[in-house]
This record gives structure tokens, C-alpha cells and sequence, in this order.
């Protein structure tokens, strides 16, 4: 996952969505998920290796992914569809 606030080091989100969308064009076309995951659960996903200043957040087994999963139901997230997807 990217913060919103990046940097973007695989591209924007938007420019990310649309060369996914671009390999699995049978899948429904570019969106984005937003998704409002807590400080706490993104601290756990971060480490030296993949600092939070990075921009991006990987959640994995022992890191941040059993919390993830555990709070995904009350999470706000929202669906973005992208133009022509």
C-alpha cells in the first residue's frame, strides 16, 4: 500500500491502477482502494528496511498483516474508479 501523502515510488496511484488494469484487462478496468488503516498497524509494517518515509507499506506475516486483517471490517475504505476503466 502507498501512503497518500507518498512518495510514490512505483508511480502514482492512478499510474500504478492503469498499468495493472493494462496486464488484467478481463478484471473490470483501473481502480484505486483507499483504505484508512490506523498508525499503529502501519508502525508494525514498517522497518529499517522499508522505512514509512519510503512511501510505501508492505504488510506480511509478523508484520502488520494479522492486525490488518484483524481491524479490515471496521476500516473506512472507498472504491475510486478511474476514467475509462
Amino acid at each position: 500500500m502507498y501512503l497518500e501523502s507518498g512518495p510514490f515510488p512505483f508511480g502514482t496511484p492512478i499510474d500504478y491502477a492503469r498499468g495493472k488494469a493494462d496486464k488484467f484487462p478481463n478484471e473490470g478496468g483501473a481502480a484505486i482502494l483507499e483504505v484508512d488503516v490506523p498508525d499503529e498497524i502501519v508502525a508494525k509494517a514498517t522497518e529499517r528496511l522499508l522505512p514509512v518515509s519510503q512511501g510505501l507499506v508492505q504488510f506480511d506475516i509478523g508484520a502488520g498483516i494479522e492486525e490488518l486483517l484483524a481491524a479490515w471490517t471496521s476500516l473506512t475504505k472507498r472504491v475510486v474508479l478511474l476514467p475509462g476503466a
